[in-house]
């Protein structure tokens, strides 16, 4: 959670409050299908209004990254809200067209948790209602306050291949697939940092399925068995859920533990043979 607010915020609006933030829906953003788009990631929702029991949802957001979130229903949602982890109204709208309220270019201020109220009117029933949220990464040299950089026409060396097949270890406890491992090398050699890449594995699908969901002991029992097979000692723990709890993101956690000594010497056996194949291919 965000300590120091430094951004704008509606003060005359009411917050989202703590029990509404914990029933959000948490979406996860997968690679943008839209060609002809500038959009890194996207999420999409659609359902009837009947069946649902809230118009809140929870996304995880980096750091100067811009998005896009438009909220539609036949019946024109009330006002389009996002809110930050504070509750605090961040951005609205209400009034871009019949039907939809959109919120264009918002750039995020802080890495970590903002919530969407959809505003969908659920006295009518038969409504289909749906939410789209695109997000856009910087390729273009931007440095964020940590200095995980953005840097264009890199290209990725065996280093670097590594880091990113050490994660497959430390997030999903196996070796990485060939084309996923090459698919995020991709995304590196196209401006992605290595902590994005540590946050797109533990907001996955794969993650989400292997492990439900965790709060910060269980989250630091399943990185301790992947990365060092055993259960953490009480110092251990206690150091890594006090550091979840001062503020640190668990996909910052995630790449530290991928990152470890213990991990480097672990996975070398296994994955000290990928080489370049050519072609923009990498290969073990």
């Amino acid at each position: 959670m965000t300590t120091l607010i430094d951004y704008p915020i509606y003060d005359n609006l009411p917050t989202l409050s703590i029990q509404q933030r914990n029933n959000a829906i948490e979406v996860t953003l997968s690679a943008s299908n839209e060609v002809y788009s500038n959009w890194d990631y996207d999420y999409y929702f659609g359902d009837f209004a009947s069946d649902l029991t809230t118009s809140n949802f929870a996304f995880h957001g980096i750091e100067g990254a811009s998005y896009d979130i438009v909220s539609s229903s036949y019946y024109d949602p009330f006002e389009l809200r996002l809110y930050d982890d504070f509750g605090h109204v961040i951005a609205i709208d209400d009034d871009w067209r019949d039907g939809e309220d959109r919120i264009d270019h918002f750039d995020a201020p802080y890495t970590g948790w903002y919530y969407v109220d959809a505003s969908w009117q659920f006295a009518y029933h038969n409504d289909y209602v749906s939410l789209t949220i695109h997000e856009t990464l910087h390729d273009d040299g931007y440095t964020d306050d940590e200095g995980f950089v953005f840097v264009d026409n890199r290209h990725a060396n065996k280093d670097d291949v590594l880091v990113i097949a050490r994660l497959y270890n430390a997030a999903f406890d196996r070796l990485p697939d060939g084309g996923g491992l090459n698919y995020w090398i991709d995304e590196w050699e196209s401006g992605v940092d290595f902590q994005t890449i540590s946050r797109h594995f533990y907001f996955s699908e794969e993650f989400r399925q292997t492990y439900g969901q965790l709060n910060d002991v269980e989250y630091i029992d399943v990185l301790y068995l992947n990365v060092l097979d055993r259960p953490p000692e009480d110092a251990g723990l206690d150091y890594w859920v006090g550091q979840l709890q001062d503020g640190m993101d668990r996909a910052e956690v995630l790449a530290r533990f991928s990152d470890s000594i213990e991990n480097i010497d672990n996975t070398l056996p296994v994955l000290d043979d990928i080489y370049y194949a050519g072609g923009g291919e990498w290969l073990w």
